[in-house]
């Protein structure tokens, strides 16, 4: 097991592999800005071969950069990379591959094969922002069950979702015995995926989720303290066809969800005399306001600084709750029944996130009344469990992943 923090200027080419199209949060995620000044970037986008049918919903947030790189065909990538990996040596330039390819199609699986073939070393992520059901201590069957129960009220999108699994199942329970794709280094963030993904075959590499990442270089800057509460939103509509038919069917239960939080922020509001800001899902556009919220401001790529300077956090599920235990603020975790009819399993690992890290959870369907009380405090030991368990390593502190990512260079032969 490995902590990188320092190593000197090197001639390194990272190239990140991903199957759809590349929008401005991609970039801000895994840091590309801060990797560019250290490294020469390549993305590599396969959204014209892998799940076509895929799109990101507003063309608007999309990128178009010189070092995002869209192929048409597997043929053309493949001659593209060797002749990369050749020109490197040549140049004595190191190579370092980011794969954020998922194995569950077996055009991925060609690509990692391939890969492995040139003897590019390979990075790949071990996602645990939240627990995964192997940490936690419920039996096979109830997730099973959680999971059936999901997909089949969502029985326009069963099938897909089924093929995908079997997909993933065929290369990740057989082909990997019989051909070698696993990857050489493994990012793991947290003491209990440490634990999981542990394995003497693949380098592990400490680092922080990519959400708690980013929150370090803001942690340095002065707060701006004022008095408003951020919802956090999540897209409303994906524009991927299984989701969008999963999400035309269940539009009456969406309409209900906002029509209760809009009477649980006016209630708020009016109780404790709070602002109300709407911080838009990156996936949501930005001409795009809530139904039943318009009256509050709304801002896109607005999300960490909004998190910092609020007085309080309220989200039905997202991933910048992260973000939120980090720069230690107040949560209200939302329950809704459009969880409890069509998401139970998500639902379900709410409920833990909330346990351990101690999150109020107020159920909008039963308990708004004038007896709702809301304290604005929180225990930051209950926060610090929860993020050096799944999203940070302790002896980490300041480095960033970018850094951590560049510097596994030193290691390369």
């Amino acid at each position: 097991m490995t902590n990188i923090i320092n190593t000197g200027k090197k001639k390194k080419l990272l190239i990140i592999l991903y199957a759809h199209k590349i929008n401005d949060y991609f970039l801000k995620q895994y840091e590309i800005d801060e990797l560019s000044k250290d490294c020469e970037i390549e993305i590599h986008s396969f959204c014209n071969i892998i799940f076509k049918n895929y799109s990101i919903s507003h063309k608007e947030n999309l990128i178009n950069k010189k070092f995002i790189l869209e192929f048409q065909t597997i043929s053309e990538w493949r001659d593209y990379i060797k002749e990369k990996k050749f020109n490197c040596k040549k140049k004595d330039v190191k190579i370092l591959i980011l794969n954020r390819l998922l194995l569950n199609n077996f055009l991925s699986y060609l690509i990692i094969f391939y890969v492995k073939k040139l003897e590019i070393p390979i990075l790949e992520i071990a996602r645990g922002e939240f627990p995964l059901f192997k940490n936690l201590k419920i039996s096979k069957k109830k997730i099973f069950l959680n999971w059936y129960k999901t997909a089949f009220l969502q029985f326009n999108v069963f099938f897909s979702k089924l093929y995908i699994l079997l997909i993933s199942l065929i290369i990740n329970k057989i082909l990997k015995y019989f051909t070698n794709i696993r990857p050489d280094y493994l990012l793991v963030y947290g003491s209990k995926n440490l634990k999981i993904f542990k394995t003497n075959n693949v380098n592990i590499i400490k680092s922080h989720s990519f959400d708690y990442s980013r929150t370090i270089k803001l942690k340095i800057k002065k707060k701006t303290r004022k008095n408003f509460l951020v919802y956090l939103a999540f897209p409303s509509k994906y524009d991927s066809s299984s989701d969008a038919k999963f999400y035309n069917g269940v539009s009456h239960w969406t309409k209900n969800y906002f029509q209760d939080l809009s009477r649980f922020l006016k209630f708020l509001k009016k109780k404790y005399n709070l602002d109300i800001v709407i911080a838009l899902h990156y996936k949501q556009s930005k001409f795009t306001r809530l139904p039943y919220l318009k009256k509050y401001k709304h801002y896109r790529n607005k999300t960490l600084e909004l998190i910092k300077n609020s007085k309080l956090v309220i989200t039905l599920q997202s991933t910048a709750m992260i973000q939120a235990m980090a720069f230690s603020k107040p949560i209200i975790m939302l329950k809704h029944q459009i969880y409890e009819k069509f998401y139970p399993s998500v639902l379900y690992l709410v409920q833990i996130i909330c346990k351990i890290a101690r999150i109020k959870i107020v159920d909008l369907n039963r308990d708004l009344n004038e007896q709702f009380h809301l304290k604005f405090k929180y225990k930051k030991k209950n926060y610090q469990k929860y993020l050096y368990s799944y999203c940070t390593h302790q002896n980490l502190r300041s480095v960033r992943n970018y850094q951590i990512i560049s510097n596994l260079f030193s290691k390369l032969k």
